[in-house]
């Protein structure tokens, strides 16, 4: 049996930019080998998340999902009473060091 999980990430940014719009359908990558099976995918809020995961787990069976640190609690709760108590739920959070150089970047408008 294969194992498939999920990266979600939030780009919320892009909304205000008409030429950097996130469209989950197209901003998407997938890895596949033989016992392994790795999706990436942009969204821009909330309800394109909830859309897509359960579109992951419906449609590709994906045990796993992992968040980047953009979703809050709240949001993470959510998908996951959405998905299913089966499916794995994890954030991806730095510690406390980590996690401020990575929002300096962000502040930065990378």
């Amino acid at each position: 049996m294969k194992f498939k999980e999920a990266y979600v990430i939030l780009v919320p940014e892009v909304n205000s930019r008409p030429f950097m719009r996130v469209d989950p359908a197209k901003d998407r990558s997938i890895l596949d080998t033989l016992k392994y099976t790795c999706y990436t995918i942009l969204v821009q809020n909330q309800v394109q998340a909830l859309e897509e995961c359960q579109k992951l787990v419906q449609e590709e069976g994906v045990n796993s999902i992992t968040f980047c640190p953009g979703f809050t609690d709240k949001d993470v709760a959510q998908i996951s009473d959405i998905v299913g108590e089966n499916i794995g739920i994890c954030v991806a959070r730095g510690d406390s060091n980590n996690s401020n150089i990575v929002s300096k970047l962000i502040e930065q408008d990378y």
